[in-house]
């Protein structure tokens, strides 16, 4: 049976703005395929950027084990990021009630090229790269803390949390991502650390990863967007008033606070 998408994208698109109670789109298509609720997130995306948004950049999940071990949902994903979801180190981030908040260490791409395609190679991405910044994902859970399925985070990857990016970057030229380093701190705590080849064995491959999701997609990455490569460590969960930092090798560091 021919799934009905834009019927199916009303749907979602009312769960996630809270119009309707929150339901997994695995119970309204059981035979739902990765492709499709790719489809999803794409209508989703679409319906945003003519409310007025911007997509400024794509965004990788579950790129590293620790979280996958964590969330259970194998494999990485993708999704598109929008300008609201961009946030400054300056102003003080909310927590979103009756939902998982947590932190997320990551390796940030600015492209200095676009990426055509066909097939981009993590070379291809180095070559495209115009500078590494360090940034924060707040990743932001489903209302009520239920579980997602693997389906449901496709569709509505990243219609939910921020993310933050430090500065003014560093060029690509000479460093190794695989071994850059990166210490996640709250409240002056060190919380947790490791390299960037935690994601796929290099950055770089989480950035390919995005770049030919999006053209399986339709569409391609340009100059100018920001490419979030997936968390280097567990996601640690966050309260009220925490202040986080994250201290990287050589791309600098960059730090938020959550409002009391």
């Amino acid at each position: 049976m021919k799934i009905d998408l834009e019927n199916l994208v009303d749907r979602i698109a009312d769960r996630v703005s809270g119009r309707a109670p929150w339901k997994d789109i695995m119970e309204d298509e059981p035979g739902l395929v990765e492709a499709e609720a790719y489809s999803v997130q794409a209508g989703l995306m679409r319906r945003r950027i003519a409310e007025g948004e911007t997509v400024i950049g794509y965004k990788a999940a579950y790129t590293s084990a620790a979280i996958q071990a964590q969330r259970g949902n194998g494999g990485p994903i993708a999704g598109a990021i929008l300008r609201s979801a961009h946030l400054p180190e300056s102003a003080p981030i909310a927590i979103v009630p009756n939902s998982r908040n947590a932190v997320e260490p990551e390796v940030a791409i600015l492209l200095g090229a676009d990426l055509p395609g066909p097939r981009v190679t993590p070379l291809d991405v180095l070559r495209a790269t115009e500078a590494l910044l360090p940034a924060i994902e707040v990743a932001v859970g489903a209302p009520g803390n239920v579980e997602r399925t693997r389906h449901m985070v496709i569709a509505t990857h990243k219609t939910a949390g921020s993310i933050v990016v430090g500065g003014p970057g560093l060029s690509p030229a000479g460093i190794d991502l695989r071994v850059e380093g990166c210490v996640m701190s709250i409240n002056g705590e060190v919380r947790g650390s490791a390299t960037g080849v935690e994601v796929m064995g290099d950055p770089y491959n989480a950035a390919a990863f995005i770049a030919n999701t999006v053209l399986a997609n339709g569409d391609m990455l340009r100059a100018g967007m920001i490419l979030m490569t997936g968390s280097i460590i567990a996601a640690i969960p966050i309260s009220a008033g925490d202040d986080v930092r994250v201290d990287f090798t050589r791309l600098g560091s960059v730090g938020i606070r959550f409002a009391a």
